[in-house]
């Protein structure tokens, strides 16, 4: 955010330099990313005051001005301009003098008469695009003065703020200033509003209807007639541009004054242009069409709020005004807003539309809702000091929810405990009644805090500790080492396993499920799991909680199926989920009823087998909505993929085998080994098994036991150096068996190439109308190396039609021409 120091100073007096201020500002929170000063673009240009005026005896359109600039100097200057008058000051651009577009003046003669200089526009001065005419100065402007002294309205420092979205109440000058005042013991100025509203009332005119008012809590409006549209006074345009706003004419220039000092966004409708001279605030039709202030023409839906009048919409509420009720040069009857609106609204309405303001900007991050009055009387003061008119007598304050102040309690012992300052009681209220928050001493501990209404970031005691550290300053607190003897231990490889595994499926997209390690004999019947199955080895539960849970689970499978239909069936378009917990499998032989609550030694003895299982279920699309992409759904490689992110974290190799597992689909589910040992599955659910949970949506899962994973993770990283001997590339392209594996390919490269074949992959298969029917066509690239010297060709040569021979023989497979 531009802020400028000479309009801030209207606000705040400080003792302290821009400098120092600047810093206490950063310190504060509110970073200050840079402090530039502004200057006039010119040089050598003085006041002149014409003495004399002659017509050019060459030209009917230009002037022969005799200009003085003190006692005794005079210059004669030819002028083209249409109101050169005598006795009028004016900036004299002398002979050497520099233009701030980098014009050097020299003297000249133009139609054989000689010009000493140049009578300036504003445009070739730099300080607006007026350029048909000169700049005439006050009267009382001293003649002879360097221009630069007489336009300080034209020398500022800008201050580039970095406001965090948690704090709205910043994005004004106001609001800058507050925090100044409180840092700095200065004193905030607010401006004062004296408005004359001498007009009829304005119910006479118009009305406001809130159809939406949990989008729009609150709606302020006043109405002033008989206007003048014409451009704005120099100290309101000047200070418009000295914060990066354009100038437009006096009264739009007015609402982004208001909205720039009081953060409040407001805006200006035609009221002529009205149909019923009558204000709706609603929420748009499905498809609902609005061409904006910009020309350009939006679609909106039923989600979006508008202003609308009594028969169309007029603008997008909180984002930009319709061109259907501009304020042109015609316009003679002012409608002006001033309004609270729902932050997510706004924020969901703006990034829909991929438009961005300056009033989205800040209606996003939640503006003052009592402040819609004062920032619209303000705004109509100066409307009608900029542009007349008359002020209809009383506002339109549509405001169905009045607002409740948050109260909260400090208690001082824990604020200086938690910033480590013994600051004073009396000294945190003192701070926050800076800050505009109202403070009363409930006990001699507590103190009774009621937030303003412009901090809708404070909600807790904690938010108030960090307002008074800030403010106190954070380099004020005395720095100190924490005391206390740390003794190191080692985490468990099962726990960072876990851990790991955790932080891997959150990164994926998944959210974890916490469920009830009872489950019925009826979920693994739903499973289709055949009696000889281990997760048929239950335990029953003496003292079940209910019946149809009174066995440990021994899979955590039915658990997620039952989350994931609740899910979609509350039109979770994107799921992903994961649990992580143990499963209990009864041992051979023993008694399985053995949970009571005396918890006694045989009891003990004869616990079941626990394992801790990971397991996770994906279905619906692979990401969110976005616009302008289609979304896919996810697929078995998804799932594949993400299994292999968390083997790559844990560093441990693993492959996929075909198999029959009897909830997944035969043509879509592996077991996953590690070693040769199986340790767990994934796969498309089953079609019957989707059918039994009401899955419409293809869902893929996976699950795992950790146990029998860890033994083979590897906690320390080991490296080794780079190879100092280049590799060989070689590719390889076969026919090979439908009925034969990829895998048994690669084994066998493997088995035959030895200890020189660093790395192979396949990149590539093909089946068409050139492969033999019954085969397929397998790409592989090979990449040779030894570790101890540089290859031949020879070499390679060899081992590679090595390859391709016992491919032949094995497999039989012949190589692709």
């Amino acid at each position: 955010m531009r802020v400028s120091y000479s309009w801030l100073k209207d606000y705040v007096d400080s003792p302290l330099s821009v400098e120092e201020i600047a810093e206490s500002l950063t310190r504060a929170g509110l970073q200050v990313e840079s402090i530039l000063r502004q200057s006039p673009g010119f040089q050598g240009v003085v006041v002149g005051r014409i003495r004399q005026i002659q017509q050019h005896p060459q030209s009917d359109k230009l002037s022969i001005c005799l200009v003085e600039v003190g006692p005794g100097r005079e210059f004669s200057v030819v002028c083209g301009a249409p109101n050169v008058v005598v006795g009028a000051k004016v900036p004299l651009a002398l002979e050497g003098a520099e233009l701030a577009d980098g014009t050097r003046i020299t003297s000249s003669k133009i139609r054989g008469v000689l010009s000493q200089g140049m009578i300036c526009s504003e445009k070739e001065l730099g300080l607006s695009e007026v350029a048909d005419r000169i700049l005439i100065l006050p009267e009382q402007t001293p003649v002879g003065v360097p221009l630069s002294e007489v336009l300080p309205e034209h020398q500022d420092i800008i201050l580039e703020i970095a406001i965090t979205p948690n704090r709205g109440d910043c994005l004004s000058l106001i609001g800058i200033a507050r925090e100044v005042a409180a840092l700095t013991n200065g004193v905030l100025k607010k401006p004062p509003i004296t408005l004359q509203a001498l007009g009829a009332p304005i119910s006479q005119f118009t009305s406001v209807t809130l159809q939406a008012p949990s989008l729009c809590p609150r709606y302020t409006a006043s109405l002033i007639r008989q206007v003048e549209i014409k451009p704005s006074p120099a100290w309101l345009k000047n200070r418009l541009e000295a914060v990066g706003i354009r100038s437009i004419n006096n009264v739009v220039d007015v609402t982004n004054y208001v909205m720039m000092e009081l953060g409040q966004p407001l805006h200006a409708f035609d009221f002529d242009k009205l149909e019923d001279h009558r204000i709706v605030v609603r929420q748009a039709e499905e498809n609902e069409r609005l061409t904006t202030l910009d020309g350009v023409e939006r679609i909106l839906d039923h989600e979006m709020l508008v202003i609308a009048d009594g028969k169309r919409a007029i603008g997008i509420a909180g984002v930009m005004g319709g061109l259907n009720t501009e304020v042109e040069n015609t316009t003679r009857h002012i409608l002006l807003e001033s309004a609270f609106f729902s932050p997510e609204s706004i924020r969901r309405t703006s990034k829909k539309l991929g438009l961005r303001t300056e009033a989205s900007y800040r209606f996003e991050r939640g503006v003052d809702p009592l402040g819609t009055p004062l920032a619209l009387k303000r705004a109509t003061q100066l409307i009608q000091e900029v542009a007349g008119g008359e002020v209809a007598s009383g506002i339109i304050d549509e405001f169905p929810f009045p607002f409740s102040p948050i109260r909260l309690s400090l208690r001082t012992q824990r604020a200086q405990q938690i910033l480590g300052a013994d600051l004073a009681p009396q000294q945190m209220k003192s701070i926050l009644v800076s800050l505009e928050f109202s403070v009363s001493e409930k006990s001699d501990e507590i103190l009774d805090v009621e937030v303003p209404s412009h901090r809708s970031d404070i909600t807790r005691e904690i938010d108030l500790i960090e307002e008074v550290g800030r403010i106190y300053g954070y380099d004020k607190i005395p720095s100190t080492l924490p005391s206390g003897r740390i003794v190191p231990q080692d985490e468990k490889i099962s726990r960072k396993v876990e851990s790991l595994v955790q932080q891997v499926l959150i990164g994926e997209g998944f959210y974890e499920v916490i469920n009830y390690s009872f489950m019925g004999k009826s979920a693994l019947d739903k499973l289709k799991i055949p009696e000889s199955d281990y997760r048929r080895r239950t335990v029953t539960l003496e003292n079940p909680i209910i019946e149809e849970q009174n066995q440990l689970r021994t899979t955590l499978i039915p658990h997620l199926l039952e989350n994931a239909h609740l899910n979609f069936k509350y039109n979770v378009d994107s799921l992903r989920l994961f649990e992580i917990s143990r499963v209990f499998i009864h041992r051979d032989g023993s008694v399985s009823r053995v949970y009571g609550e005396t918890g006694s030694a045989r009891e003990m003895a004869l616990l079941p087998e626990e394992s801790l299982f990971v397991a996770g279920v994906m279905g619906g699309y692979r990401e969110e909505v976005y616009w302008g992409e289609a979304r896919k759904p996810v697929t078995f490689y998804d799932l594949k993929g993400v299994l292999e992110n968390i083997f790559s974290i844990l560093k441990v190799s693993y492959k996929l085998q075909n198999a029959q597992i009897p909830f997944l689909h035969p043509a879509q589910s592996a077991e996953i080994q590690v070693e040769g040992q199986t340790v767990g599955y994934l796969g498309k659910i089953h079609p019957e098994v989707a059918e039994v949970y009401e899955l419409e949506q293809p869902l893929y899962l996976f699950e795992m036991n950790l146990d029998q994973v860890i033994p083979h993770v590897r906690p320390s990283v080991s490296f080794k150096p780079l190879p100092k001997f280049p590799s060989v590339r070689r590719d390889l392209a076969v026919l090979v068996p439908l009925t034969v594996k990829a895998e048994d390919v690669e084994t066998q490269i493997r088995k035959v190439a030895g200890p020189i074949l660093e790395d192979v992959k396949l990149f590539d298969l093909y089946q068409g109308e050139q492969i033999a029917k019954g085969f397929v066509s397998l790409a592989y690239s090979l990449v040779y190396r030894n570790p101890e010297r540089t290859l031949t060709d020879a070499e390679v040569n060899l081992v590679h039609s090595q390859i391709i021979q016992s491919l032949e023989q094995t497999l039989g497979a012949r190589l692709r021409e």
